[in-house]
């Protein structure tokens, strides 16, 4: 910026001219075009209107399991209010499986860990250890809500005697 007589003068039209008298930083004058007159911009879009489709992937896949099936598995996490266990595949005759391309998991919450009569669980890590092999009884088999979700599998440590690996 330039001082004349005190006073303040406002840059030449096109920017600030450097040494070699060259302007920068701004367009060239009148580079800017309007729209024509008749110019309409389109509707603004809005996705919560017009959501993406939803990949559907069909419905979840039942578990191979049925309600008192005694089944080995190994403990995945520990949370307060129970252990998740990964369950073993069902495997035919031959010891091969059907289910390889899913893992099912359940949860054996922390009153079914150990029978009532042995008294109260107060965390499962008393009772479990992570990458444990247990084996459990499958109590119930919930379906998922109409929200998509996946099975629920309720299980048993308590009603395994394990000694014989059978039902108490």
């Amino acid at each position: 910026r330039e001082m004349q007589e005190g006073r303040w003068q406002a840059p030449p039209p096109g920017g600030h001219a450097r040494n070699d008298g060259v302007h920068y930083n701004y367009p060239p004058p009148n580079s800017f075009q309007r729209p024509p007159p008749n110019f309409s911009r389109p509707p603004p879009t809005n996705n919560y209107q017009n959501p993406p489709p939803r990949r559907n992937f069909g419905a979840p896949s039942p578990p191979p399991y049925q309600q008192g099936d005694i089944v080995s598995g190994v403990v995945t996490r520990i949370e307060t209010y129970g252990a998740f266990v990964a369950l073993d595949p069902p495997s035919d005759g031959d010891g091969n499986s059907n289910h390889r391309r899913y893992q099912f998991k359940g949860l054996v919450h922390v009153s079914a860990l150990r029978p009532p009569e042995e008294g109260r669980v107060e965390h499962p890590s008393e009772i479990v250890k992570v990458d444990e092999r247990v084996t459990v009884l499958v109590l119930e088999i919930i379906p998922p809500d109409g929200g998509g979700g996946m099975f629920k599998i309720r299980l048993s440590l308590a009603a395994i005697d394990p000694a014989t690996d059978k039902v108490r």
